[in-house]
């Protein structure tokens, strides 16, 4: 081409001539020149070719830039959200499908670098299915992700790492350290306090546990492959929380609390309706419950004994056996009634189901009592009974005690018989009520135990009773003969009728026998606070004192004299005890019968031939002698209107 240019150029040079000396250094010029244009343009041409591939290749890489850039795509993935993983794994199904197709192309360095994506990302994917508390669905979707892709392999261990995780949480929340009080001697064991406290944050992490292995094992197990793996996990981490609470627990059975049996019992009810854990899988859980639950109710039973018998052994020894005796016996059995309830005993188990103690319990708790029944027995049942015995045997031991001791027998049967009284209307009624058919209690042997030992203690109340009455009443019934049994200088009946009949006061023995019966309501009204008890008492006195005016007025002879005297005192008697009373006051007519004859005899005795002496002056009597005699006795008087009030008014636990 350079010679070309210079051929056509040199015929029309004007100096032609002159350049023919220049001619061939100006060829050597052109060749020069024409070498760099070739080696430009041959350049030229290669980079245009090259840019032609590079246009085909940038093509070619436009339409394949998915699947070169997938390797980096599944590895930022590992730390993005779900949407995003679900979109990275779906293009990498699709350059599986792709790169399968491609027999003949070399594609080993896309292919490692997308395997290292997808391996990095695989294991980000474990790490958050293993230790992130992820949702129920977020943990379905990784699931699904992973399945899809054919690594469902990891599962187990994802579930493995789990069970790590919760293990770790309980492990840290039965760390005694935290909560007990250091230093403490060897000896010292964990007190209740610091073992409730201990449970109830292993409580919580169990179930927080449980949560985290079962929100992946509930979805594994909808695959028949993976049920006994799950499973497996379960149990273990529940065989793990059972042992933390052996350790804590069922070593010493006076750490156990009502706060724990709940905790426990309520942890087993929420794995099963809550996170709806298949029961066989908490089965040893269910099992630490029940056993656990039957060991608190035993260490109650044991509790109450003890603290009856303390009680008991108080009073005698500070000599302060009365009513308040009983309200603290009746404390402690409702407290320890109060301690079952459907939390701790599913409502419709009762005796029935598991409830035979344990034997892998330590008795190193308040007490323990040799005639309690077996341990074969269930812990429900167990404590009604004992609740039902406990009464009988609290007031045979008083009752034996004050004998030992030798104490008064007087004031001793009135102790003994109001307690047996106030027990009888409160604790034994109290134990009717609450182990009534409709209660978890109910049995055929607690209700006949309950019967047999309102029995005995109603057997002691009577005993005691009666024993105070006689003691009490003798000395009454002493002042009571004498009003019948007159001086043996009195007028012959032959001719006192003609003298007229003189009545100047209430005589000295009736004024004695009121006197004495007010006393004695006095003292028994001030040790025995038990309305019951007390009218009882009250009746058999006044029952006593008039059968023993009918009893000696049947042997004498009674003359009209005597009888006006007899009668105007009787009246006075009858007349002091009823103000106050209400007619209608069960047994107080039965209990004046006595009077009443006796009146009725003395009325008779003066209006027989008895001419100088009449039903009208029998009326002045009444209204004079009778009535002046309780205006002076007016202390006596309201001593038995306030006892009749009393009465009339009983105290709440009475009605």
């Amino acid at each position: 081409m350079l010679e070309q240019i210079k051929n056509d150029l040199y015929p029309i040079s004007p100096f032609a001539e002159e350049q023919e000396p220049w001619k061939g250094k100006t060829e050597k010029t052109f060749w020069t020149a024409e070498q760099k244009l070739k080696s430009r343009y041959e350049n030229v041409r290669r980079r245009e070719a090259e840019l032609s591939g590079l246009r085909s290749t940038l093509a070619v890489y436009a339409r394949f830039q998915w699947i070169f850039t997938l390797g980096d795509k599944l590895r930022a993935a590992a730390t993005e959200g779900l949407s995003a993983i679900e979109a990275a794994i779906k293009e990498y199904r699709k350059a599986l499908k792709w790169m399968d197709a491609q027999e003949d192309a070399d594609l080993s360095h896309i292919e490692a670098d997308i395997t290292d994506g997808f391996n990095k990302l695989v294991d980000a994917l474990l790490s958050r299915l293993s230790t992130a508390h992820l949702s129920r669905q977020d943990t379905s979707r990784l699931v699904n992700v992973l399945s899809s892709v054919g690594r469902d392999n990891v599962m187990t261990d994802a579930l493995e790492k789990r069970m790590m995780f919760a293990m770790e949480g309980l492990r840290k929340a039965s760390d005694a350290t935290a909560i007990i009080a250091l230093p403490r001697m060897p000896e010292e064991r964990v007190t209740p306090e610091e073992a409730t406290e201990i449970m109830t944050r292993c409580n919580t992490a169990f179930i927080a546990g449980m949560l985290h292995i079962w929100r992946l094992g509930r979805i594994l197990s909808g695959q028949e492959r993976w049920q006994k793996t799950v499973h497996k996990y379960l149990v273990e981490f529940c065989r793990a929380f059972v042992e933390i609470a052996r350790a804590n627990l069922f070593t010493d059975v006076s750490v156990i609390s009502l706060q724990s049996v709940k905790g426990i019992t309520a942890v087993g009810k929420k794995a099963i309706n809550e996170l709806h854990v298949p029961g066989t899988c908490i089965v040893p859980l269910l099992e630490l419950a029940s056993t656990i639950t039957q060991q608190f109710l035993r260490s109650v039973s044991v509790s109450v004994r003890f603290n009856a018998n303390r009680v008991a052994a108080q009073a005698l020894q500070t000599n302060t056996v009365s009513n308040e005796t009983a309200s603290q016996l009746h404390s402690i059995i409702v407290e320890a009634l109060e301690q079952v309830d459907g939390s701790i005993i599913p409502s419709g188990v009762g005796h029935q189901g598991p409830g035979v103690i344990a034997s892998d319990f330590s008795s190193n708790g308040a007490g323990t009592d040799s005639s309690a029944p077996s341990e074969k027995v269930s812990g429900l049942t167990l404590l009604a009974i004992t609740c039902a015995e406990v009464p009988g045997m609290f007031v045979r031991d008083i009752e034996a005690s004050m004998e030992e001791k030798g104490c008064d027998v007087e004031t001793s049967s009135l102790k003994v018989a109001s307690v047996c009284s106030e027990i009888r209307c409160s604790v034994i009624e109290e134990l009717e009520m609450r182990m009534g058919p409709s209660s978890l209690f109910y049995t055929e042997e607690t209700t006949k135990c309950v019967a047999e030992t309102n029995r005995a203690v109603q057997e002691i109340q009577e005993r005691s009773t009666d024993t105070y009455v006689r003691l009490v009443s003798a000395p009454l019934e002493a002042l009571a003969a004498n009003l019948v049994a007159f001086p043996e200088e009195e007028l012959e009946d032959s001719f006192s009728r003609a003298v007229p009949i003189k009545i100047e006061g209430i005589s000295k023995s009736a004024c004695e026998v009121t006197l004495q019966l007010a006393l004695i309501t006095i003292t028994t009204r001030k040790s025995s606070g038990n309305t019951r008890l007390l009218r009882e008492i009250l009746l058999s006195l006044i029952q006593a004192v008039g059968q023993t005016l009918v009893d000696v007025l049947s042997t004498d002879k009674l003359i009209y004299h005597r009888a006006a005297q007899l009668w105007v005192d009787v009246t006075y008697i009858q007349d002091m005890i009823t103000r106050g009373a209400d007619s209608d006051t069960p047994g107080l007519q039965e209990a004046l019968d006595g009077y009443s004859r006796v009146k009725e005899r003395a009325v008779q005795a003066v209006l027989a031939d008895g001419y100088s002496f009449s039903i009208a002056d029998m009326s002045v009597l009444r209204s004079s002698v009778v009535a002046i005699g309780m205006e002076l006795a007016q202390m006596v008087q309201d001593c038995f209107r306030e006892t009749w009030l009393s009465l009339r008014n009983p105290q709440p636990e009475d009605e």
